[in-house]
């Protein structure tokens, strides 16, 4: 059941960054995929080190 926490939490990292990026990219005046692709990549490191620090605990 822990290998689906941690799918959880990087899918919600993900979703998190995501949205930001496409709110950064509206209000900052770039490419809206830049926001995406750059939200996604950071969610989804984001959420690694979560489940990193959570696991080597």
């Amino acid at each position: 059941m822990r290998c689906k926490e941690n799918e959880y939490v990087i899918l919600t990292t993900a979703s998190l960054g995501v949205m930001i990026g496409i709110v950064f990219a509206i209000f900052l005046d770039f490419p809206v995929e830049y926001g995406i692709s750059l939200g996604l990549l950071n969610g989804i490191v984001l959420g690694s080190l979560i489940v990193y620090k959570n696991n080597k605990n």
